[in-house]
């Protein structure tokens, strides 16, 4: 796993990318926000990707994160996710 450093809106974050064995390409995600994951076919794309998913995830409302939280929580046991 290989850790990175981005910047969106003048703060700093942490990335971690690693190749996505599955599909190929690599995968990243900022362990500092909760479910903010991106992808990409080279190591720049995918922290170009995550770094536009990061300022995604700054504009949701805190409100609508813990009510997309909560009723993630309560899926009846037989329905999947999708990462």
């Amino acid at each position: 796993m290989k850790r990175e450093t981005v910047e969106a809106h003048g703060l700093k974050f942490i990335v971690a990318i690693e190749p996505d064995e599955e599909d190929g390409g690599y995968v990243a995600h900022c362990p500092t926000l909760r479910g903010c994951w991106s992808q990409g076919e080279t190591v720049d794309e995918a922290l170009t990707n995550i770094t536009d998913a990061i300022v995604g995830c700054l504009a949701v409302p805190r409100s609508v994160l813990q009510k997309a939280e909560e009723e993630a929580l309560t899926l009846p046991p037989n329905k999947k996710c999708a990462r």
